[in-house]
């Protein structure tokens, strides 16, 4: 066996083993990052945030007030339907609020969220930032932190193959170049359609008319002057508005449900 092909067979092995279902959209993901590990990084990462921006965490008591209230109501959605469908999911919820001019909020792996007082501005009420809340709460439950890293790892590995194979430099660079275009970017848009996609479900689930998603990416497209799709994180705001169209009839009913259940 060549050098070429016992590196691939090491690569290969994580693929074999390594696979899981994303709730509610069903995509296949590979993630041999296990809970525990990436939680663990992920609230060193978020203490040490909060160290170094202490004197801005939650100065407004109203915003914090708010961004609490929808964040435990999308929690209880959220840990209602992993319930409902006998998955397991262990997070340690925090929501907080750092007062910063950018129109911007994320969660860590385990439930660590942020929002930014930038955002209020484009939220406007409590269905807005249910909006925000909730896509980023699904990134965390969807495990999109720890696929990246599961990712991230075999193409390095798939550098390392390909350097001990001989190949040249100029081979190495369009793998280089190749995999962040080709792959990674691409991936990192695919996780942003899904985390649109669980999040709709899980503010419908927490009451949240999943309507107030398309108002609110309408808003944050206005002045927008986003890179070329194919060079960005984050899908076109044409196209991320109408995949939120065609998801509305699958949150509806879900919004439905929840309101007859009396979760408003």
């Amino acid at each position: 066996m060549g050098k070429f092909c016992k590196s691939a067979t090491i690569i290969l092995i994580p693929l074999l083993i390594a696979c899981s279902t994303v709730p509610i959209s069903n995509r296949d993901r590979l993630n041999f990052v296990s809970d525990s590990r990436i939680n663990s990084i992920a609230a060193q990462e978020y203490q040490q945030f909060l160290s170094e921006n202490r004197p801005k965490i939650n100065q407004n008591q109203q915003q914090v007030k708010l961004v609490r209230k929808v964040g435990f109501r999308i929690r209880d959605a959220v840990e209602r339907y992993f319930i409902q469908n006998n998955q397991q999911i262990s997070f340690s919820w925090k929501f907080n609020v750092i007062q910063n001019s950018q129109a911007n909020a994320w969660a860590m792996p385990g439930g660590k969220v942020m929002v930014y007082s930038g955002i209020f501005e484009k939220t406007r009420n409590e269905e807005g930032l249910a909006v925000v809340i909730s896509h980023e709460i699904a990134h965390a439950a969807a495990k999109h932190g720890a696929e990246r890293m599961s990712q991230q790892t075999l193409l390095n590995l798939g550098g390392y193959a390909l350097s001990k194979s001989g190949a040249g430099e100029g081979f190495m660079k369009a793998f280089s170049i190749g995999s962040h275009y080709g792959i990674m970017l691409p991936y990192s848009r695919k996780h942003e359609y899904e985390a649109d996609h669980l999040g709709l479900i899980f503010m419908a689930m927490g009451g949240y008319d999943p309507k107030a998603a398309v108002d609110f990416w309408q808003r944050m497209s206005e002045n927008s002057s986003a890179a070329p799709e194919f060079m960005s994180t984050h899908p076109c705001d044409r196209k991320r508005i109408q995949a939120l169209k065609d998801l509305m009839p699958e949150a509806k009913r879900y919004y439905r449900r929840s309101i007859k259940s009396g979760r408003q």
